[in-house]
């Protein structure tokens, strides 16, 4: 949708969410601007969900992190359609018929 600025954005998201997840390290020992992303970023409930299923933890922590992973999911689904409804709706001759030279 948003070509190269896409992916530029993409790609900071993936560190940011790496940074604040607590995979490598406690999350309680990140500044708050960090902690906040830990809450709103979904890869922290990943690493939690598959935290509580490898050493036996509480199972109702992980049914609230699949939850969470799944309204993620639907957001980022309808997103993803309204964004490709958007970009496939007007087409022009050229999209239509293009030209065998390029």
């Amino acid at each position: 949708l948003l070509g190269s600025v896409g992916q530029f954005l993409g790609l900071v998201l993936m560190v940011l969410q790496l940074v604040s997840a607590g995979g490598t390290f406690p999350y309680q020992t990140l500044p708050t601007p960090l902690r906040t992303l830990h809450e709103a970023l979904p890869m922290s409930y990943a690493v939690d969900a598959l935290r509580q299923l490898m050493y036996g933890g509480d199972m109702s922590r992980v049914w609230h992190d699949v939850l969470f992973l799944g309204c993620w999911l639907v957001i980022t689904l309808g997103v993803a359609y309204l964004a490709i409804t958007r970009m496939t709706r007007t087409r022009t001759m050229r999209d239509l018929r293009p030209s065998l030279l390029g």
